[in-house]
């Protein structure tokens, strides 16, 4: 059987108008006797990796995590069968009067993309300070210091995502803006 390719996007199709009267191309038919083939294959419910089959991965099945200043739930990750993704629920309390901001955190070598999902901050970087709310997204890329910090009456809540299976590895969290980068790892 040969195969057809299709035109160029400004040839004339066979089967329009203008050009020779042509008919459509057919339709593949499968035999009965391969799909009944395929449908005889045994079938398995067990995942032997990690890219075999889609899973559903329940918000009270994710990973609770202590962190300085915000809390946070891992809910993808190589721990969870990941290759290359994490992704993160965050949720920072509205800062109280005399609360001593936490200090930066890096990625080395991996960026971060931060989706605000409710309330309202900053994300500040050695270069300044955004102002975030709701439906924003930040993409801090590789390498730069950053923090977010609710600046909100209610919850900040974010959705961060790395592209990248473990990012412990990479992160380093610093005490404050004033200490010197590579001092202290995560």
């Amino acid at each position: 059987m040969a195969i057809r390719r299709a035109p160029p996007s400004n040839a004339a199709l066979p089967w329009s108008t203008g050009s020779p009267k042509r008919s459509r191309p057919k339709r593949l038919s499968f035999s009965c006797s391969l799909v009944e083939r395929l449908a005889a294959l045994p079938r398995s419910n067990t995942c032997t990796g990690p890219s075999e089959m889609a899973t559903v991965i329940a918000l009270s099945d994710a990973k609770a995590m202590a962190l300085p200043g915000r809390s946070a739930r891992e809910i993808v990750s190589a721990a969870a069968g990941a290759e290359r993704s994490t992704v993160r629920l965050v949720e920072i309390a509205p800062e109280t009067a005399g609360e001593r901001r936490r200090g930066p955190h890096v990625h080395r070598g991996f960026e971060e993309c931060i989706h605000i999902l409710d309330g309202q901050g900053i994300t500040r970087t050695d270069a300044g300070s955004l102002s975030v709310s709701a439906g924003d997204t930040v993409l801090v890329p590789a390498g730069e210091r950053h923090a977010t910090y609710n600046t909100g009456a209610g919850v900040l809540r974010l959705l961060c995502f790395f592209p990248v299976g473990d990012i412990r590895p990479g992160t380093r969290e610093f005490a404050s803006w004033e200490e010197p980068e590579g001092v202290r790892d995560a």
